[in-house]
């Protein structure tokens, strides 16, 4: 995996992974040659705008154009900011036009053939790649709480996304039982030989004993068994350490901006 194509396969992946999704489930999807965007909702997976380039000169007027499109309901309220973004100082003129940060992430990656192949699972954890509908109900429940932070009501939205997006042939689901109970989860989605890792989550009754480790591990050795060369993803604060314990690399800064006006 070619060291400088990495910070274009993070935001390449993810935003491939996005229209993907709305494609598979039918969701509103708009890819434009200056901004883009899918709208997921009501998944707590919303969507996000994407991509954009604009120059400096024209960026407040083409962020109040898609603001009209939010309100209009065609566009999501949130808006991802990364390396390849334009202009370079867009993050001011999305505060500017009443959008605020929400959250920052490491753009980290790796050759598949660094993963680590000797890390033991912790005692009381089966890890499955999901293959039926019931499973893929845990899974989704198991992110929606774990991850979002969002009510068990909303789980149903999201699980009927994802089970719209397996169609597409290039998502693998990993589910984590701990003492039988589902536990911890993860993802990937395979593009041009880059797995992409999404959706790592540990209910919080489970945290600190390692499940998430054994869980982003998972889909690694699927994707180096299949070929993929590298392997890509967006990582908290919090969760970078541990993913550099795996061999990841931190590459770019990747925003998270929402409407707040």
């Amino acid at each position: 995996m070619n060291v400088s194509k990495i910070p274009q396969a993070i935001e390449g992946n993810l935003f491939e992974l996005y229209r993907t999704v709305a494609e598979f489930s039918k969701k509103p999807i708009h890819i434009g040659p200056n901004v883009s965007w899918v709208n997921l909702t009501p998944s707590p997976w919303a969507g996000t705008i994407f991509g954009a380039d604009f120059s400096a000169s024209d960026a407040g007027k083409e962020i109040r154009s898609v603001k009209e499109q939010i309100r209009l309901g065609n566009a999501p309220r949130s808006w991802r900011t990364g390396p390849s973004t334009r202009p370079e100082n867009l993050e001011e003129h999305l505060i500017r036009e009443g959008f605020a940060k929400k959250w920052e992430t490491a753009g980290m990656g790796m050759e598949l053939s660094d993963s680590p192949s000797n890390v033991e699972t912790p005692p009381g954890l089966e890890i499955e790649n999901v293959s039926n509908d019931l499973a893929l109900r845990e899974w989704a429940w198991v992110v929606t709480l774990g991850l979002f932070n969002h009510p068990e009501s909303e789980a149903d939205h999201f699980y009927e996304l994802m089970h719209s997006a397996k169609g597409c042939g290039r998502l693998d689901f990993f589910l984590g039982r701990y003492g039988c109970r589902p536990a911890t989860s993860s993802a990937s989605f395979l593009s041009d030989g880059v797995a992409g890792i999404y959706f790592v989550a540990t209910l919080p009754e489970f945290r600190r004993k390692g499940l998430g480790r054994s869980i982003t591990l998972a889909p690694l050795r699927k994707a180096r068994d299949i070929g993929a060369h590298g392997a890509i993803l967006q990582a908290s604060a919090l969760g970078e350490p541990v993913y550099r314990r795996l061999g990841f690399q931190r590459y770019s800064t990747m925003g998270q901006f929402g409407l707040v006006e």
